[in-house]
């Protein structure tokens, strides 16, 4: 800046023109160029600031989530799972779904989104999405002079059958850990069926297998609730 007005200073002192009309000329010349730097220099100054805002916020992101991993790890799935007495299921034995009402099934879980479908030894076999059922009810063909409340658990798997990802979210969007593992291990086994697919669901068995009889039930939204703590 100072070289500038130094600059300035010389033309107009040796200029054979009128000094006003040099000076407004150069005072011309010299507006843009000193607008630009500072607008450079705020410019500059406020991505620092930014950046600088942005990369402590991922810090303490990556801080917290860390943090919340280490929470996970204390703490047993058996202290923070739903306890199969407290959860409502449905009981389908294998080669009764026919017998299973989807009109019923719909009035149990009325206040629920997923459904998880158990065997008669108390096993996973299916988690049903109250949206998919809500899907076939908006098809014309399959609903073709029939109500959903007409309709029975096998027509469901038939309409499933048709399209490969309904039928893996039904068979595969959940996982399992053992009565021994902490919610850190059923954080991992929902990220590990995650790459395949959504995953909301952990079951825990005695032994973390899924053809053990179901002891609990951990969701995602109980491991984002003890991440925080």
């Amino acid at each position: 800046i100072s070289g500038l007005f130094i600059l300035a200073f010389v033309i107009i002192a040796h200029s054979n023109d009128d000094k006003s009309e040099t000076s407004l000329k150069l005072f011309n010349s010299l507006l843009p160029l000193l607008g630009t730097w500072v607008g450079t220099l705020l410019a500059f100054y406020f991505s620092r600031e930014n950046f600088k805002a942005a990369t402590d916020s991922v810090v303490q992101m990556a801080k917290n989530v860390t943090r919340g991993d280490e929470n996970l790890k204390s703490i047993p799935v058996r202290e923070k799972m739903r306890l199969l007495k407290d959860t409502t299921v449905w009981t389908i034995a294998k080669g009764q779904e026919d017998k299973c009402n989807l009109g019923e099934v719909l009035t149990k879980f009325s206040k629920l989104d997923r459904i998880p479908m158990l065997d008669d030894k108390s096993c996973v076999v299916y988690l049903v999405y109250k949206n998919i059922i809500g899907q076939m009810a908006l098809d014309p063909v399959k609903m073709v002079d029939k109500k959903i409340t007409n309709l029975t658990f096998k027509d469901l798997l038939g309409f499933v059958e048709a399209d490969p990802k309904l039928k893996g979210i039904f068979e595969s969007s959940f996982g399992f850990v053992a009565v021994s593992d902490t919610l850190a291990d059923a954080k991992r086994e929902m990220e590990r069926v995650a790459k395949k697919m959504s995953c909301n669901d952990v079951f825990v068995t005695q032994n973390g297998k899924p053809d053990e009889p179901v002891l609990g039930w951990i969701t995602d939204n109980t491991i984002v609730e003890n991440l925080k703590s």
